[in-house]
């Protein structure tokens, strides 16, 4: 395990705490709940294919971004430049979600600001970093 300095790892854990809590809210409470009041009678069945796009992300975006950071060589740091990405990316799939007026609309920003895709889709390392 590699050594972090202490006010790098509490920056990385105030960045993370709130995407936690975004995601978790997000996937409860907020798209069920709108999926339920845009989808009518079939809101179950357009929820469950949403979560089936969720899952082929989560497999697909974690261990790509994971090894484009691994292999990024940038002044700055390796991994600000993705975090930062990841961040920009999060903020258009909230504003998506926000100006939704469809099923489809919604699922097409949800999946851009679900914090299960792992850290290191926003450029954080990953338990084995």
């Amino acid at each position: 395990m590699l050594y972090r300095e202490p006010r790098a790892q509490t920056l990385l854990n105030i960045y993370w705490v709130p995407i936690s809590l975004q995601a978790t809210a997000l996937g409860t409470i907020a798209v069920p709940a709108t999926f339920g009041d845009m989808s009518g009678s079939d809101a179950a069945q357009a929820f469950a294919r949403l979560a089936s796009l969720i899952a082929l992300v989560s497999i697909l975006v974690p261990p790509l971004a994971g090894a484009y950071s691994d292999r990024l060589r940038a002044a700055h740091g390796k991994r600000r430049g993705v975090i930062v990405v990841g961040a920009v990316v999060d903020a258009f799939g909230l504003l998506a979600m926000m100006r939704a007026d469809t099923p489809l609309e919604l699922g097409l920003g949800y999946p851009a600001c679900d914090g299960r895709h792992g850290n290191e889709q926003r450029g954080l390392p990953g338990p084995h970093s």
